[in-house]
């Protein structure tokens, strides 16, 4: 089962790699160029949301459902999910009014890496004891599928990067840059 749910660990070490990037650039700048903070909330809808969320609502959660104890697991990340969804809507609407959001952005990644710590530390542990091999492999099935369909509808692979990760895309290069 450990194999399918790398796959989430290892997204989410690339999520916090990001919010390392960023908050280092914050820390130097109370200003940062609107072009990367787009690429950020583009990173936050694409990666975060649609591709990783939607692999833990889509198939993990409907993983669980045979194990009813798991359940209150789904709930409680379902509800962490919508929550994090109005600190970016926060973010958005602050940029909307002129300002630079950055404040906004922090209470998310300070938000998000409290989920990400929970996710890792006890809710993936659980359901690893939880769901068998089988499970496992349908569902890395499953995620890979999600991962095509989103990398598909949001265009964000260059036509030599087919067989790449959604986490090893160029598209995210400039999020990775050290300051």
């Amino acid at each position: 089962m450990t194999g399918a749910l790398d796959v989430l660990r290892d997204e989410h070490r690339r999520i916090l790699e990001v919010f390392d990037r960023f908050e280092q650039r914050s820390a130097a700048s109370e200003v940062l160029p609107p072009e990367y903070l787009d690429e950020l909330l583009a990173f936050v809808h694409i990666f975060i949301d649609a591709n990783h969320h939607g692999k833990e609502e889509r198939a993990l959660f409907r993983a669980t459902e045979a194990h009813p104890w798991l359940n209150g697991f789904a709930l409680l990340l379902n509800e962490q999910h919508e929550e994090g969804r109005g600190l970016v809507r926060a973010v958005v609407c602050a940029r909307e009014r002129g300002q630079s959001g950055l404040a906004e952005l922090r209470t998310f990644v300070a938000y998000l890496r409290e989920h990400i710590a929970r996710e890792n530390e006890a809710v993936f542990v659980s359901i690893e004891q939880a769901l068998d091999d089988l499970s496992g492999s349908d569902l890395a099935a499953r995620f890979a599928e999600i991962e095509r369909e989103v990398i598909e509808r949001w265009k964000i692979a260059e036509p030599d990067e087919e067989h790449r990760s959604i986490a090893d895309l160029r598209r995210w290069d400039a999020l990775l840059v050290r300051v």
